[in-house]
């Protein structure tokens, strides 16, 4: 469980036609906790509505935390429509905690379908059909102005079949064109001008060409 998140299974939050029950974890990070979720109102139903909903702590408003939730939430808005980001349906605001109501895609992550499921192993066209699928989800957002800066295979989910992926997570994403918050993101998938070990450290494009290309293709 997150260092700053206590376990809120079994939690049920509510919000218009949403009534939402916790029931398992799907992932956590530093800053956040993944919950698979079930409408409780569609209990009547014999296959139950299931979303991933992400549970952040609440910060005083004005603080850099909140200003960095409120940008992760209004570019993810921003990019819900696109069929390849994760649907955000909705925020529900508790006393102490921010919940972000999304499509559960039942594939688990990039990363599993690559080491898990070996699903590319010696099919290109999946690869192809797959990375395609990511840069134009990947140029929509330049096209808004707005850089993940955090693409890696973990970002990246997939439906059940592994034939369509899903941007997430744009809780390091920026409308800053110029960045000098080098070591943002995951090391392992940053272009080197990112990273700025073996370089002059001087200001990055987030924009470039370079730096997109790079993170893109690294996942796949």
């Amino acid at each position: 469980m997150s260092a700053i998140l206590p376990n809120l299974l079994g939690f049920t939050i509510t919000q218009g036609s949403f009534h939402l029950r916790l029931r398992k974890v799907l992932g956590q990070g530093a800053y956040g906790v993944v919950y698979l979720a079930e409408d409780i109102s569609s209990s009547s139903r014999k296959e139950p509505s299931h979303y991933a909903v992400k549970c952040l702590l609440k910060h005083p408003a004005g603080s850099e935390y909140a200003r960095q939730q409120a940008r992760e939430i209004a570019y993810h808005l921003a990019l819900s429509h696109h069929p390849n980001v994760v649907t955000l349906h909705c925020v529900i605001e508790e006393e102490f905690y921010t919940f972000l109501v999304m499509d559960y895609c039942p594939g688990g992550d990039l990363f599993n379908t690559i080491i898990e499921r070996a699903h590319f192993v010696d099919n290109d066209a999946a690869v192809k059909n797959m990375f395609l699928q990511l840069l134009d989800a990947v140029q929509t957002a330049h096209d808004l102005n707005i850089y993940h800066r955090d693409l890696k295979p973990e970002n990246i989910l997939c439906s059940a079949d592994d034939e369509h992926l899903y941007l997430s997570d744009f809780g390091l994403a920026t409308k800053s064109k110029l960045s000098n918050g080098f070591g943002c993101g995951s090391s392992f998938y940053m272009s080197p001008e990112c990273i700025g070990v073996f370089s002059t450290k001087k200001p990055y494009s987030t924009a470039s060409p370079t730096s997109g290309h790079w993170a893109s293709s690294s996942p796949t």
